[in-house]
């Protein structure tokens, strides 16, 4: 029997002599039944005539006595027969007694070369891989084309999710358009609620301002002696009451007074320091018959100058004042002589003692007929060519200058352009910090002021009129660092069930406080009075047609003013209203009468 050893951590391989070559290089005899003449598969590996005695070789593959080398020429190792034996043997440990043994074959000398079929054993490994590495390659692009395919937008699913994001990609920027114009909507909204405050304050200013602008007034114009021009003298006025705070010269000329009884505002207006005072100038040039001289008879004194085609007129100046400026007035004094106006004379000259006289250049139509001023003329030629370059330069000169104004302007407005939109920008930084203080400070004076409120107002002793008594009543729980005027004004008290601010406010000092004072015209019985009979006195006087009436005033307090109550009281009688009596008379101990004067035709 063939006794064969296989170490449990060894690999089988067949090599081309027959025998099994193992990992750690020790060969082992192949059973009979394995070797490649006996199966049909193996044919192609070679016949082995001889193997060793299986007594030679122990269970590490090693010869008695000697270790044996491996052979030489190593070629791929075939696939084991599926009928090799694996089971381990112990060592000197026989094989099992149902397998035949089979002599081994001869093994092949060392030396000789292999046969040619042992360079074609590598073949169907190498077609394997080959094989097997298209198969790889034809999976692997199945795959890749099949994901190529779920990621193709071809594909319904693939354009579904894509139209999807599409459509909330859409949805979204709708979102945010409409938040855009909602915020559009809402910063347009405090726009407008600030400018509606804005004019509120302006208005309130206005007012406050108007209080105080309502007592500057003007002096009594005063005209200068000499006058300005025909038909213009200058009047001047001093600017009364002007409050500190204002502006002095913008009052001024804001302030207008009667003049000729047309309201005018001044001209121009001149400080003259802190004692000379603020002064209106007007230039008045209507209604002065005294700056309005004339010309006498005008006198033909011949042509100017020989050739020139002017005739030459003078005229005495007449009705001018020796405090006017006799240059000033008859330069601007108009005549009309030869169905022409003139707007002035040529000139003037003072020709004392025989006064100021005009003296008129004036083209003669009758030169004008002549040959002297035919085009044809030399000197007429000559004079006109020098006229004509002398408009040609004025209207280059006026040209240029019109062209540096144009660059100008265009500059400056450039300018205003950038300066106005910086000042958009600064406008919009300081309405949002305006804004947020606004807000801040709001809503820290709601906390403060939700504790200002007044007393109970109480009624003054005396009425103001009919119907009518004043109520007082203090502020209380004003913050240090809030004014108690603009407290007193926007607090509300209540008077017989009905909250009202105050008519006026009055600060009575730092220890007496600040008070809000109340008239009230309503639900006053107390301040009622009333007349009683009404007494016929007969005619005022014979042909005046008045008749008297007298009344006795009742219910009067002793604290009223009766002169006030009696004035204020109505009284229904001779089927017509009185909202009071033409007068009132006390008569001590009588009491206060009414007296109405009554047109009657009768009297």
């Amino acid at each position: 029997m063939l006794g064969i050893t296989v170490s449990p951590f060894a690999h089988k391989k067949l090599t081309p002599d027959g025998m099994t070559w193992l990992e750690q290089g020790s060969y082992q005899a192949a059973p009979e039944s394995e070797t490649p003449s006996t199966h049909p598969d193996m044919s192609m590996y070679p016949s082995i005539s001889s193997v060793p005695s299986p007594g030679l070789y122990s269970d590490h593959g090693t010869i008695s006595g000697q270790r044996r080398a491996p052979t030489p020429v190593k070629s791929p190792p075939p696939i084991l027969p599926y009928y090799t034996e694996h089971t381990p043997l112990m060592h000197g440990q026989a094989p099992p007694s149902d397998r035949t043994e089979r002599p081994p074959p001869p093994p092949r000398p060392p030396s000789s070369p292999p046969p040619p079929d042992e360079k074609r054993s590598s073949t169907p490994k190498k077609l394997f891989f080959v094989t097997l590495s298209i198969a790889v390659l034809f999976l692997a692009a199945m795959a890749a084309g099949y994901t190529v395919g779920l990621n193709s937008y071809c594909n319904p699913s693939v354009r579904e999710a894509y139209d999807h994001a599409w459509q909330m990609e859409t949805r979204r920027r709708d979102d945010l358009r409409h938040q855009w114009q909602f915020e559009l909507d809402t910063m347009r909204d405090e726009r407008d609620e600030w400018e509606k405050e804005r004019q509120r304050r302006a208005e309130e200013k206005e007012r406050k301002e108007a209080i105080q602008r309502s007592n500057v007034k003007f002096e009594t114009p005063i005209p200068r002696d000499a006058c300005s021009s025909y038909g213009t003298r200058e009047y001047s006025a001093r600017l009364l009451n002007v409050p500190e705070k204002f502006n002095a010269m913008e009052l001024c000329a804001e302030t207008e007074v009667s003049i000729h009884g047309v309201m005018k505002q001044p001209s121009y207006c001149k400080d003259n320091g802190k004692w000379g005072g603020v002064y209106g100038h007007w230039v008045v040039d209507f209604q002065e018959a005294a700056c309005a001289p004339y010309f006498s008879k005008f006198e033909n004194k011949g042509c100017s100058t020989a050739g020139s085609g002017l005739r030459t007129y003078h005229s005495r100046l007449e009705n001018l004042r020796p405090s006017d400026d006799w240059k000033d007035m008859c330069s601007t004094t108009p005549a009309d002589f030869l169905g022409n106006h003139f707007d002035s004379p040529t000139h003037c000259v003072d020709w004392s003692p025989h006064g100021i006289w005009g003296i008129w250049d004036v083209s003669d139509a009758n030169w004008y007929t002549t040959g002297l001023n035919s085009y044809c003329n030399p000197a007429v030629r000559a004079a006109f060519m020098r006229q004509r370059e002398m408009e040609i330069r004025h209207q280059e000169e006026q040209r240029r200058q019109w062209e540096f104004e144009k660059a100008e302007w265009q500059e400056r407005r450039d300018e205003w352009g950038k300066e106005r939109d910086e000042w958009g920008k600064e406008r919009d930084e300081w309405a949002q910090e305006r804004r947020r203080r606004m807000e801040e400070k709001k809503r820290k004076e709601a906390i403060r002021r939700a504790h200002v409120k007044f007393e109970i107002p109480s009624p003054h002793k005396s009425c103001l009129s009919y119907g009518t008594r004043e109520y007082s009543a203090q502020l209380l729980n004003v913050p240090d660092d809030l004014n108690a005027l603009e407290l007193c004004n926007d607090a509300e008290g209540s008077i017989h069930g009905v909250m009202k601010r105050p008519d006026y406010c009055e600060d009575k000092g730092k220890w007496a406080g600040v008070f809000g004072h109340w008239r009230v015209d309503f639900q006053e019985a107390a301040c009622k009075p009333s007349f009683s009979t009404f007494d016929d006195k007969g005619c005022l006087n014979d042909g005046s047609g008045i008749r008297i009436y007298h009344s006795h005033l009742e219910n009067l307090r002793d604290s009223d003013d009766w002169e006030i109550m009696c004035s204020t009281t109505p009284a229904d009688f001779l089927q017509h209203h009185f909202d009071g009596p033409t007068h009132c008379a006390n008569r001590g101990s009588h009491g206060i009468w009414g007296i109405w004067e009554v047109r009657d035709t009768s009297c």
